[in-house]
């Protein structure tokens, strides 16, 4: 079960708890099948802080929350996805009295990963949910006569974001999309024009790879630009 980090400090109050309870602190893990952690309680919490990251190949980590220990009525399932090398800091508002722990891996084995899960005692302005961060940032990138180039956002923060792309000499075409740990893509928006335009648009990013794909439609290299910034909640 979980337990609070010694700190040398009294608990003067339930908010202190509530920002130091570890849950799973799991590192340099390597898996070919499913692994649970099994059932926590966390009745008590706001708040999940969810550090995962993909040191090798793709994965997923879920967190299904349960109104009994036995997990037999489950409430609500949320899960993390990992494309290899991504990194999500990713806050969980607590859903349920009880909470299942799963690491599953793409196709591609073994996925290594590093994972923390720990308490946090809020969910949004004072958590890592508010965070403002430059996912993607190019300027003048190299495209050439009608290619495809796609841009990876390395970070995985689900929440609102606002995006553009453009390239820089003619017709182009620019796609947000998300892609999950067994290869699935996703398009959340497009972007399409017969010459140079920034159109700046806003989106909803889901707990899962982000990238950007631009194709030159013209008949000569260009350059491109392609912007992806997570907003605060």
């Amino acid at each position: 079960m979980t337990a609070p980090v010694p700190h040398g400090y009294p608990d003067w109050g339930r908010s202190v708890a509530q920002s130091d309870v570890v849950i799973v602190n799991d590192t340099a893990q390597s898996i070919n099948a499913v692994k649970d952690y099994g059932i926590f309680f966390v009745g008590n919490l706001r708040a999940l802080g969810v550090i995962f990251v993909s040191n090798g190949n793709a994965g997923n980590v879920s967190l299904t929350f349960y109104a009994d220990q036995a997990g037999t009525i489950p409430i609500v399932s949320y899960g993390i996805s990992l494309q290899s090398a991504d990194y999500s800091p990713q806050p969980v508002r607590v859903m349920g009295a009880f909470v299942r722990i799963q690491v599953g891996p793409g196709p591609a084995v073994p996925f290594l990963y590093d994972l923390l899960v720990a308490s946090q005692p809020d969910y949004g302005a004072r958590s890592p949910d508010h965070t403002l961060a430059a996912g993607i940032s190019v300027v003048g990138g190299p495209i050439g006569a009608g290619a495809t180039v796609i841009v990876n956002c390395p970070v995985v923060l689900a929440g609102p974001a606002v995006w553009t792309a453009n390239v820089g000499g003619g017709a182009f075409s620019a796609y947000l999309q998300t892609i999950d740990e067994i290869g699935g893509i996703t398009f959340l928006d497009h972007i399409t024009a017969a010459s140079p335009v920034f159109d700046n648009r806003h989106a909803y990013l889901p707990s899962m790879h982000v990238r950007i794909r631009l194709d030159n439609n013209t008949g000569a290299p260009q350059t491109y630009d392609a912007f992806l910034t997570r907003l605060h909640p």
